[in-house]
Parts: structure tokens; sequence; C-alpha cells
């Protein structure tokens, strides 16, 4: 009986001094939670690394198709292209160089504003814009589509527009400009949103 009390408080004070050593060997630096602390400790004595002592690193990224490019995908020649395929009537005038360079100016996506164009009026084939000069089928306050003199002017409005209106109040996707731009109550703005980032995308593969 001596015996066995002398056996268990040998096991005892082999589990005391392991327990001292592994609290020495892990104590808490400053600046640390008791709870990682804590957790330290436990993973020491299982013998196992848990992933809950490691805090994740998150990164906030907004959901949708930015319409924001510091650097442009496009090219003025591929712009040029994609309108002189699709039979433009604003073809082989230089609106490729005049597109890219305001897109670089605003730091908007010139493949946005091309996507834009092809959407409403099929680069200016179909609807008021084949009279109107019109990329994107702007309306006045009145409702009346605005009316350029030439592409070229027309471009230049739209993109001051795109980014007075939406940029500017950091409206940037394709995703949250769409139900304002073209309104439920005019389009089929789902449809919209997909045809835009789809193009968007496409016209980017044929560069």
């Amino acid at each position: 009986m001596k015996h066995n009390k002398l056996a268990i408080f040998a096991v005892g004070l082999v589990l005391l001094l392991t327990l001292t050593t592994v609290i020495s060997l892990t104590a808490p630096e400053q600046g640390n939670s008791i709870v990682s602390y804590l957790r330290t400790i436990n993973s020491n004595i299982l013998g196992y690394s848990s992933s809950a002592t490691t805090t994740p690193q998150v990164t906030a990224s907004a959901t949708g198709t930015s319409i924001i490019a510091k650097e442009q995908t496009l090219t003025a020649q591929c712009i040029e292209n994609i309108l002189i395929k699709y039979d433009s009537p604003a073809k082989n005038i230089g609106l490729g160089e005049k597109i890219l360079s305001q897109a670089k100016f605003y730091n908007i996506d010139a493949g946005y504003a091309l996507a834009t164009f092809r959407v409403e009026s099929t680069f200016g084939k179909n609807g008021e814009a084949f009279d109107n000069n019109s990329i994107g089928n702007r309306r006045d306050t009145s409702g009346n589509f605005i009316a350029f003199k030439t592409w070229e002017e027309g471009i230049t409005d739209w993109f001051s527009y795109i980014n007075r209106k939406y940029v500017s109040q950091n409206i940037t996707t394709v995703e949250t400009i769409a139900p304002i731009y073209a309104p439920p109550k005019e389009n089929n703005t789902a449809k919209y949103i997909t045809d835009i980032t789809g193009f968007m995308t496409q016209h980017k593969n044929m560069c």
C-alpha cells in the first residue's frame, strides 16, 4: 500500500513538473490575449497545432465587376478592330484612340465603355445612337435622348457623366451602376448586367 502511494506521488510530481515546464515555455508575451495563451498550452500538451491560434488575414473586396482600371487592357487598335468587325458606323474614324484616351484620363475601363456602346446600340447601328452620336444613349432631365454633333463629342460627354454621376459617388461596379443607368422600369436590368459583363470579357479576349 505504501509503495502504491509513493508511485502515485511520483507520477503526480512528474505531471506537475511537465505542466510547469510547458507553462514556462509558453508564457504569454506582452500584447497576447489569455485566450491565445491557453490555446498555445493546449496545443503543446496535446501535441497538435490548432488553426485557431492564428488570426486569419481577411482582405476586403468589393463584389461585382469594377469599371475602374488604372491600367487599360484594350488598345486603341483593338477597339478599332472590334468596331470594324461589327460594321459600326463609327469605324475607321479614330474612335479607338478617343475612347482609350478618355478611359485613361478618368481611370475608367475602356472595355466598359465599349460594352455599353454595344449593348445600347450595337455600336451605333440601332436606335437613337445612329442619329445622336451617343455611345450610351444618354437622356436629359426631361427624358429626351441627348444628341451630339460628333461621336468624339458623345464619347467625351459619356466618360465625364460616368465619372461625375457614379465614380465620384463611389458607385463603381456594373452591378451597382446598372439599376440606375438602366432601371428595371425601362429595361431588363439583370440581362443588361449579364450582357455588359459578358461583352467586357469577350472584347478583352479578342485583343
